[in-house]
């Protein structure tokens, strides 16, 4: 029987990462999303469906809906995600002993979506709904959503990369599931603060799901290397 020291995990337990195959299909598809949604909000053939769904979910300001969607929206802002990548990134490599992935892509990740949303919008220059019914501030134009766009990028990666730790089926499918429903509820929230438009965060998640595919699939390592960059043993039957 293996037996396990605290601080490492099973060296016999391969890393779980996505295939670049997977990767690059995400990449490509989640770019398709984009640009469909991109120039269908050109056309201007969204308007039913972006005030449907705004008048539907939209929260006055003071409601506890608006106050609990300000709570989730603040995951999206800048020093916040930025923190909270930066912390677990070091915090998780001082409980495996793993290597600087964990601290260094998903703030990268986070940098270039928000960097690349920031350019679109200037491109685009769409106008936000009516500040009449904003339950927070806003500023700048709306399309994508910056929140959801940097959120999905950042938590998507920190997720993968953890559950590549975990040593379970089980646990790997909950760290990435916490991870896509972090970057859910952040672009969900600008939804019903009412100062994005539906269609400037499917966007978003979409934008944000390409840059989180494409950051994993530029630091994927040479087959059979594990996180810290050195070459880890084929998976056995451990002894008995």
């Amino acid at each position: 029987m293996t037996v396990l020291t605290p601080g490492r995990t099973d060296p016999a337990q391969p890393v779980s990462r996505p295939a670049p195959r997977a990767l690059l299909l995400l990449i490509g598809c989640s770019l398709a999303v984009f640009l469909a949604v991109g120039l269908l909000v050109h056309w201007r053939v969204t308007g039913q469906f972006d005030r449907w769904l705004l008048g539907l979910v939209g929260s006055p300001e003071g409601s506890w809906t608006a106050q609990v969607a300000v709570a989730v929206t603040r995951l999206g802002d800048a020093t916040p995600l930025l923190t909270i990548l930066i912390v677990a990134g070091v915090l998780v490599p001082v409980r495996w002993g793993v290597g600087w992935r964990l601290i260094a892509l998903p703030s990268a990740a986070a940098v270039v979506a928000f960097s690349t949303s920031s350019v679109i919008k200037q491109l685009t220059a769409r106008a936000r709904p009516p500040s009449v019914h904003w339950a927070s501030t806003a500023h700048g134009f709306a399309f994508p959503s910056g929140h959801a766009t940097t959120a999905t990028a950042g938590y998507l990666v920190l997720a993968v990369l953890i559950s590549g730790l975990m040593p379970t089926a089980r646990r790997r499918r909950a760290v990435r599931g916490a991870g896509i429903a972090v970057a859910f509820l952040v672009g969900a929230s600008r939804i019903v603060l009412a100062v994005h438009w539906p269609t400037d965060v499917i966007a978003g998640w979409a934008l944000g799901t390409a840059v989180a595919a494409a950051t994993l699939a530029l630091a994927q390592l040479p087959t059979g290397s594990g996180p810290s960059g050195h070459s880890a043993p084929p998976a056995t039957e451990p002894p008995r």
